[in-house]
């Protein structure tokens, strides 16, 4: 019907707001972290490295496992699990800041060093919820990008080429104007790096308190319009067709790999890339980009270590 039409319209622009805000939020906290850990730390780039590597570490034992959830839970039950989690996450981490400017008044002033217990403290806290807010920003990314857009694009009978295509331009966007936007507030909010940090902080928590509960009714109403979404999984009953026997066995054996690969699923699936055709182009392109086309977390706290005007990297950055 018409109204049901419009509904469905309307909740394809609500997806769109919500992934926006996700987005835009999690651009804003990819340059920050790294402006924070050099402003705190000032005269080695060891913080920000060590950061770097365990969150990238954690995705890679912890996100196998995140993606099999993913694919057995309930859509909405992801969201909304990854969004409380994801935010939670971001706000804790800038609680830690402000609470490291708040109770030691040579942050920003003096430079730290990480094995400093109190300073150990907050940094350990600051690595956990980073890679906590990793895999969960992995999972949301996962279950809109490969499995809600799939699903409504067949409801609709529209392309999906078109959806992913909108999705990818709001992450574009997202990706060319937040770490700009970001690094022009943080470069005037404050006279001292003290108070850039504090400032700085209190801006991505805001936004990410303040995102958090509009992104969860979104999604909720994008649910509840399009029926297919709680729908997961093969369906069965008597209109489904039985498989035959050869081809019951060859499903049965990939779906129940033998057990010592369910023991070693990392390492089996390691396995397979390795005997990929694809993996030495993999593998060149991965040494590419941890050397010139990376311009990540390393890169900025350099560039602010140098000082260059965080205005400058931060709209190069995008």
């Amino acid at each position: 019907s018409e109204t049901s039409d419009r509904k469905r319209a309307n909740a394809l622009n609500f997806l769109y707001s919500s992934h926006f805000m996700s987005a835009w939020g999690d651009r804003m906290w990819e340059i920050a972290v790294p402006m924070f850990l050099m402003d705190i730390f000032k005269v080695t780039l060891l913080p920000t490295a060590l950061y770097t590597v365990f969150v990238y570490i954690t995705s890679v034992i912890f996100m196998p496992q995140v993606g099999k959830w993913v694919d057995s839970a309930s859509r909405l039950t992801v969201q909304r699990l990854g969004l409380l989690l994801e935010n939670m996450a971001v706000v804790c981490t800038t609680v830690i800041m402000v609470l490291l400017v708040f109770f030691d008044k040579n942050i920003g002033i003096e430079a730290q060093e990480v094995s400093s217990f109190a300073i150990l403290y907050y940094y350990v806290g600051l690595l956990f919820f980073g890679g906590l807010g990793e895999l969960m920003n992995g999972a949301q990314t996962l279950s809109i990008e490969k499995d809600w857009v799939v699903a409504i694009a067949g409801s609709l009978q529209a392309d999906l080429g078109d959806l992913n295509t909108t999705l990818r331009r709001i992450d574009l966007g997202c990706k060319a104007l937040a770490p700009g936007s970001f690094a022009f507030i943080y470069q005037f909010c404050g006279d001292t790096p003290r108070e850039k940090i504090f400032y700085g902080a209190i801006i991505v928590g805001l936004w990410n308190l303040a995102s958090f509960p509009v992104e969860l009714i979104l999604n909720t109403m994008v649910y509840d319009a399009f029926p297919v979404l709680r729908q997961k999984g093969p369906k069965s009953g008597k209109g489904a067709e039985e498989p035959s026997s050869s081809s019951s066995g060859r499903n049965s054996r990939a779906s129940n790999p033998p057990d010592h690969k369910k023991r070693s699923s990392m390492c089996y699936g390691w396995g397979l890339y390795f005997s990929h055709d694809l993996f030495t182009a993999s593998l060149a392109y991965t040494m590419l980009w941890m050397t010139v086309l990376d311009n990540g977390s390393l890169m900025t706290s350099y560039l602010l270590w140098r000082g260059v005007p965080p205005t400058h990297f931060g709209f190069a950055r995008g």
